[in-house]
């Protein structure tokens, strides 16, 4: 804020006569106020080419500026209160922050994770989501059977899962190992129901 103060005085020896005038004008700058977040941002999960976006909501004096993160990393640009992703894909999953800082502080919001569901996965047998069926997939459900992998619903899934809603290629209801046998039967050529249109050798 501003403001004026005006002083004079009148001062003479045999009486009172205005003296000249002088104006002070003076700003009071208000007290540093360190970032305060008031909203997060969310996890998102979107399928591939869908949008995303995530934001926050920041008090602080004066106002902070505002850094966007993936991985830890700065996001070029990306210096607003919403992150938009137009067109997800891929490579666009990961953990997601905002940095706030200004003369009083500095404060980082939670970390959020985009998950992007590929357009793949529609192929039977498919449980790492590459778009093919193949030993690789039947080595996933092996190790699935023995608990070596845990079941998502995701595809691609994590890193240590399989996507489980493309494993059941023998048509039992289940996903184990008797599903990976097909699999490798197919691999190599050998007729069964999951491929029944491939001639054995």
């Amino acid at each position: 804020s501003e403001g004026t103060t005006t002083v004079w005085a009148n001062c003479t020896r045999d009486g009172f006569f205005p003296s000249l005038m002088a104006t002070e004008v003076y700003v009071v700058n208000p007290q540093p106020v360190a970032p305060q977040i008031l909203s997060q941002p969310a996890d998102q999960t979107v399928d591939e080419g869908q949008s995303a976006s995530f934001s926050v909501s920041v008090s602080g004096e004066p106002y902070p500026d505002i850094q966007w993160q993936f991985n830890d990393a700065d996001i070029a640009g990306e210096t607003g209160e919403t992150l938009e992703i137009a067109d997800a894909q891929a490579e666009h999953a990961g953990v997601y922050r905002a940095v706030m800082r200004n003369s009083a502080g500095e404060v980082t919001s939670r970390s959020a994770t985009l998950t992007v569901n590929s357009a793949g996965g529609t192929i039977m047998g498919d449980v790492n989501c590459d778009n093919s069926t193949n030993v690789v997939d039947a080595l996933f459900i092996m190790q699935f059977d023995v608990g070596q992998r845990s079941a998502s619903n995701q595809c691609p899934p994590p890193a240590d899962a399989l996507f489980v809603d493309q494993c059941d290629v023998s048509g039992d209801g289940s996903c184990g190992v008797v599903d990976a046998l097909f699999i490798l039967q197919c691999d190599v050529g050998v007729n069964n129901a999951f491929c029944p249109a491939t001639s054995a050798p």
